[in-house]
């Protein structure tokens, strides 16, 4: 997987439905919605400080908007 071969200061913009998937690989999420940057979170201190997968981020986010 190209994530092996990555460095700490290179990013990979990943777009897709399927979040359980790759949560376990991605350190950042932004959430976008109708071209309008909503939220930006760590999934490390989202899950350690909140409790929160990404899944569960993203329905608290989106059920505001």
């Amino acid at each position: 997987m190209m994530v092996r071969y990555m460095t700490d200061e290179q990013s990979i913009v990943i777009t897709t439905h399927e979040i359980p998937e790759i949560e376990m690989i991605v350190d950042d999420v932004i959430l976008i919605n109708n071209g309008k940057l909503v939220c930006e979170f760590n999934v490390e201190e989202a899950r350690e400080k909140e409790g929160m997968s990404i899944v569960d981020k993203m329905r608290e986010v989106y059920r505001g908007e």
